[in-house]
């Protein structure tokens, strides 16, 4: 286990639907830590941009994903990356 920084956060999901959307937040031992990332509409995918954040062993790295009440969708999937001094 190493120290390091969680950067370059990615969702994709299927369309959530006309005025429906996913949120998409970043956690790190039950804080966010991301601006939340938001899927709506027709889109179907989003990032972080340059956001990253630092993390340490141990820590426990969460997605925490909120769905509007009509919301469809047959997938969801996040990654994010996690660069370590060298």
């Amino acid at each position: 286990p190493y120290p390091g920084r969680i950067r370059n956060f990615y969702a994709e999901t299927s369309a959530p639907g006309a005025n429906q959307d996913y949120k998409f937040t970043v956690r790190v031992n039950l804080a966010s830590v991301f601006s939340t990332l938001t899927i709506s509409g027709a889109e179907t995918t989003g990032n972080s941009g340059a956001q990253s954040h630092p993390v340490n062993p141990g820590d426990i790295i969460t997605v925490q994903v909120t769905a509007s009440s009509a919301a469809t969708t047959t997938f969801i999937a996040a990654a994010m990356e996690l660069d370590h001094p060298s």
